[in-house]
This record gives C-alpha cells, sequence and structure tokens, in this order.
C-alpha cells in the first residue's frame, strides 16, 4: 500500500497518511518497504503464516494447564490466540483477549 493509496483510502492528507503509515509499521515490525515500478514505495506485511500440527497440539496442552491450574485468563488469552491462528477469531470480533475490552480503533 502507498501513502497515496493511504490517503485515498482514509480521505486524509498526505502528511496523516506518513503518521498512519509510521504507526502500522511501529505496531508491526514485519512490515517490509518495496519500490513498485512506477518507482512509488509500497509497504505490505507478509502472509500470515498457518500453525503446524505440534504448535497447535502445543497450544492445546498449554490451554489444558492454565485451565486446569485455574489461570482463568491466560486460558482465555491462549484460547484466543489460537483462534485467531485458525483463522476462527480476531480482536475485531468481539473483545480483546488481553484486556477483556474492545480493542481501541487504529
Amino acid at each position: 500500500m502507498t501513502i497515496d493509496d493511504i490517503a485515498t483510502k482514509f480521505g486524509v492528507s498526505r502528511r496523516t497518511a506518513e503518521r498512519m503509515r509510521t504507526s502500522v509499521v511501529n505496531l508491526y515490525p514485519d512490515v517490509t518497504c518495496r519500490i513498485g515500478p512506477d518507482g512509488r514505495k509500497i509497504w505490505m506485511r507478509p502472509p500470515a503464516r498457518r500453525l503446524g500440527a505440534d504448535e497447535i497440539l502445543a497450544l492445546e496442552w498449554a490451554i489444558d494447564h492454565a485451565a486446569r491450574e485455574h489461570r482463568d485468563t491466560q486460558a482465555r488469552v491462549l484460547s484466543a490466540l489460537l483462534l485467531r491462528f485458525e483463522g476462527r477469531g480476531s480482536e475485531e470480533e468481539g473483545e480483546s483477549p488481553i484486556r477483556g475490552t474492545a480493542p481501541p480503533p487504529l
């Protein structure tokens, strides 16, 4: 996404679009920049990575262990994380798994 794309999509000035880009880059360190065919900089995040079977089993074990130890917050956070990796949940769809409140808008 270019600065012009951000400005157009959100109806903001170029400088505001630059600030927005900087905020996203600070929040997501995996954002990369490349030069497009027209010479403009394009920022993007790599595609989401899927968990392997061993990783899913380890998360499920940690969720069960936390629940058995009455660590409800940890169990809830790990469950939300697993759902997000499986593509069945996100913070945008409801409560934040960490704070128990809706996440702040970007």
